[in-house]
């Protein structure tokens, strides 16, 4: 600007001379002395101001652009620009330029001279246009075109008057070579790299501009080869209106869709679209669809064509942690040349999962076009574009709701995010509108919105209720659903997002969201039930429970218990001060120790009184307070669970544990064993419970006959005694050696175990109208010890470490052991007696001399209890049935043998 000041100033001192000295004379001045001065008057205004262009052209080319391959991006726009130009002035002119070439740019690449060459056919530049445009920084004659034809030139990019300089980045030296349409002769602008430039006249030059650099050694040589080039133009100018050849290979066949009109656009484009910005932005999705495609255009009040693409792919809760740091894959162009890939200030960040491009002219650019300017009209675009997606995906939902719920199923976590991060109330509420979630008005699967709802709400009711739990069949066990039941719809949150979204939310249409927790501390628990809870507390019992559960949880577990009079199917509920949607959502969070969230949270305990299982505790408090506790610890721990408030698992796992390894152990019980040892701890703790009384169970003939209480033929051998060491004592020996037997002697003979059982069972009732015995239970388990002990005569065996004796001592030492505890002996002797009848029978006497086998088991047994034998198998087709290779004879002696061994296995049967 100095050089052309200068050059300025000593063209018109000269010109002022030359009038002066013709005035004066009245002669023309000589040609040449005209020439010799204006020479002496450029070298002058070049050397004066050489040191200040040096610095200037040196921060254009180190410090405009940020990266070196932004050149090629400018040099095609600037291209593009004058085809532009060109089309608008003939349209103009009403007249055709005299060069009939299709309006196209031209890339050279120059491999061994390491050279680019840019040539367009646009519309040229005179010899003032090179020395008012290229000699001067920062005039731009696209913005002027702009400004002169606004209504005709829609295309034309330039706006600063740099982007030129940008080939200084990588040139040390440049050439352009052009012809203006409708001049006839032609110039060339040359830089060399020094301060000054050269413009000579050019008469053969064609229209158009030719622009060659000569590449600077080094890192700039990488652009010397044409798919570096083609690459650089796929990124950023792929979708300039010109045709562009690299080496004669056109480059950028796809239209730029956005700026189409949508009726133009067919879903082959869009597909084929769609995977071009996936390619670029998630190769994972290369070969995924487009589900829905948003396109938006409008001028007023700002300029946007925008295009979204939602992929086909569900994102997994994984996959949406993951793209929280991902880059948004929404581009921002302007004309059509890329400004900026990852344009994150373009649309909210809970929109991320979008896949498209904005293009507009209005938006605040800086000079390199490489970073966006913080403006007002970003923040009005990105609002422009939310609302219009939101209103997009409503459109939609009410459109075709199957297709919508499984968008919803991959997308939802996005638009729950919107309403967390979002700061306006009535945003939250917009993208509310798009929640789906289940009814308990409707059956399960059904989805509905908060829209609605509401819709539906009846005329008293002022709130939203909520229920949170990991499934819908959680939620409908719950007890604060159970108090709520039949009042007012209900919908489920089954997602944890959905509590945190909603405790975001204060109200959706005027009407406030309410959780049943809260509902039930604040209603709920006061309906009907503090006057059946005062008469309850009448009973000094029950009040004395509580204090003790107070005394067993410990303070610190609950602030406080309350009874409570209403029927319910839990025995306890936790209720807090706080929100629990809120305290849950902090326990997700926080790093709280054990049992420090208890003291915050300050839990109120509510004991429903009337429950079959907090009777339970209250009689088993009685007889074993440690078991009872335990209990209590751990019904105290489902209710936490059952409110999301339990923080440390460790303890109820533990007692999961242990209940899981009886019940394993208990499975895996043979069958005719876990039947009895199953009655018999039932039966007793069914007295221990005072569920039921001994009464009602002994053995008394007269009852049996008389009465017709049949059932105390069975009962009286399933009661064991009061809970305690005697009850430990039979049940383990019962179990241990029934089991025994089952699995040893009795080993898939179920039928014959269950007949042993049948005849014992049949000879102590006969014997117990003598002897006077009222339970049975303790006799049955010494005749299965005895049993056991005969038919294995060799298995040595050891009493609390003290003696060592073999098995058929066993039951001899228990009469002995029940002699030493002060107890009768009759029953051990009744047990010995009945178990030694069914030995001798079953299998001394039919291994006798003439001896033969008294006890059968029925059929009617064997066809209940033992498995269908198995099919006869002719001894020719057995395996190995006959000697094909031999004469047969051996064959045939297998067969008989075998036959025989069938006819002695069934008679023995």
């Amino acid at each position: 600007m100095r050089l052309m000041a200068a050059y300025q100033y000593c063209t018109s001192c000269f010109h002022t001379f030359v009038n002066f000295v013709v005035l004066e004379t009245q002669q023309a001045l000589p040609s040449r002395v005209e020439a010799l001065f204006f020479c002496f008057c450029w070298a002058w205004a070049q050397f004066i101001c050489q040191a200040e262009i040096n610095s200037l052209l040196e921060i254009v080319a180190k410090s405009l652009y940020s990266d070196q391959e932004v050149f090629i991006r400018e040099l095609v726009s600037n291209a593009s620009d004058a085809l532009e130009k060109r089309r608008c002035s003939e349209l103009k002119d009403g007249v055709i330029g005299e060069a009939a070439k299709a309006f196209e740019l031209r890339i050279e690449v120059d491999e061994k001279e390491k050279k680019l060459i840019f040539v367009d056919t646009g519309i040229g530049m005179s010899r003032d246009e090179l020395v008012n445009l290229l000699g001067t920084i920062a005039k731009s004659g696209s913005k002027a075109f702009r400004t002169d034809e606004k209504n005709a030139a829609e295309s034309i990019i330039g706006q600063f008057g740099v982007g030129f300089y940008s080939a200084f980045v990588v040139s040390d030296k440049v050439c352009v070579t052009t012809r203006k349409l409708g001049d006839e002769m032609g110039h060339i602008w040359s830089w060399n790299g020094g301060a000054h430039f050269a413009i000579e006249p050019k008469p053969d030059a064609e229209v158009g501009t030719r622009v060659e650099l000569h590449l600077r050694s080094g890192e700039a040589e990488k652009f010397a080869v044409p798919e570096k080039v083609i690459e650089v133009i796929n990124k950023y100018s792929y979708f300039v209106t010109a045709p562009i050849f690299v080496n004669g290979e056109r480059v950028n066949e796809m239209r730029a869709l956005w700026t189409m009109p949508p009726v133009e656009t067919t879903p082959e484009m869009h597909e084929t679209f769609f995977k071009h910005l996936a390619k670029t932005h998630h190769p994972h999705l290369a070969d995924d669809r487009p589900q829905y495609t948003i396109q938006y255009q409008t001028d007023s009040p700002i300029n946007i064509r925008a295009l979204f693409y939602v992929p086909s792919r569900r994102v997994s809760n994984l996959e949406f942690a993951a793209d929280s740091q991902r880059d948004i894959a929404i581009s921002l162009y302007n004309q059509r040349v890329l400004i900026k890939p990852n344009a994150k200030e373009l649309v909210p960040h809970y929109l991320r999962f979008l896949i498209g491009v904005v293009d507009s002219e209005d938006v605040p650019l800086n000079l390199s076009r490489e970073m966006l300017q913080t403006d007002l009209v970003l923040e009005k675009i990105r609002r422009i574009l939310a609302e219009r997606c939101i209103r997009f995906f409503l459109s939609q939902l009410a459109k075709d709701r199957v297709k919508y719920s499984d968008f919803y199923r991959g997308y939802s976590m996005f638009f729950k995010e919107g309403i967390v991060t979002e700061q306006s109330n009535t945003i939250k509420e917009e993208i509310s509108q798009l929640l789906l979630f289940e009814s308990s008005s409707f059956r399960p699967g059904t989805l509905t919105t908060m829209s609605e709802y509401v819709d539906r709400i009846q005329s008293d009711q002022k709130h939203i209720y909520y229920i949170y739990a990991p499934s819908r069949q959680l939620a409908e066990t719950s007890p604060y659903f159970e108090l709520f039941k039949g009042k007012y719809e209900v919908l489920f949150l089954t997602d944890p997002a959905d509590e945190l979204v909603f405790l975001s939310m204060p109200q959706f249409r005027m009407k406030t969201l309410q959780s049943l927790e809260k509902w039930t501390k604040d209603e709920g628990l006061s309906i009907n039930s503090d006057k059946d809870a005062s008469e309850m507390m009448r009973d000094t019992s029950k009040k004395d429970f509580l204090g003790w559960l107070r005394e067993s949880l410990g303070s610190v577990r609950v602030s406080d218990i309350k009874p409570s009079g209403r029927q319910s199917e839990h025995p306890f509920m936790i209720t807090i001060s706080a929100d629990m949607g809120a305290a849950r959502h902090m326990l997700r969070i926080s790093e709280v120790k054990e049992m420090e969230h208890l003291v915050m949270l300050r839990p109120v305990l509510h004991v429903n009184l009337s429950h079959p299982v907090v009777a339970g505790i209250m009689r088993l408090k009685r007889n074993n307070p440690e078991l009872a506790s335990e209990i209590a610890e751990q019904v105290y721990d489902n209710a936490l669970c059952t409110a999301g408030l339990l923080k440390d698992t460790s303890k109820m796992v533990g007692r999961s544990n242990t209940m899981q390894s009886i019940i394993q152990a208990y499975t895996e019980m043979p069958p005719v064993t876990r039947a009895y040892v199953t009655a018999c701890v039932l039966t007793t703790l069914a007295v221990h419970l005072e569920l039921i009384t001994p009464f009602h169970l002994y053995f008394n003939w007269h009852l049996i006959i008389r009465e017709w209480q049949w059932w105390r033929l069975l009962t009286s051998f399933c009661y064991l005694g009061s809970v305690g060491f005697s009850f430990l004592f039979n049940i383990v020996f019962t179990y241990r050696h029934c089991s025994m037997l089952e699995e040893g002697s009795f080993r898939g003979r179920t039928a014959d175990f269950v007949f042993m059982f049948l005849f014992g069972a049949f000879f102590m009732i006969i014997c117990a109208c003598f002897v006077h015995l009222i339970f049975l239970g303790h006799a049955f388990t010494i005749m299965l010890v005895y049993v056991w002990s005969r038919r294995n005569p060799f298995v040595g065996m050891n009493f609390f470490g003290v003696l060592s004796f073999s098995a058929p001592y066993l039951p001899w030492v228990l009469m002995f052991f029940s002699l030493l505890l002060g107890q009768t002996v009759i029953v051990d002797i009744f047990g010995i007696a009945c178990g030694h009848l069914y030995f001798f029978l079953e299998d001394v006497f039919p291994n006798q001399p003439g001896g033969f086998r008294v006890l059968k088991t029925p059929r009617v047994l064997k066809w209940l209890f033992d498995p269908a034998p198995l099919p006869r198998v002719d001894p020719g087709q057995r395996p190995g049935g006959y000697d094909w290779g031999g004469d047969g004879n051996e064959g045939q002696q297998q067969a008989e043998e075998a036959n025989e061994m069938d006819e002695e296995n069934e008679e023995r049967r």
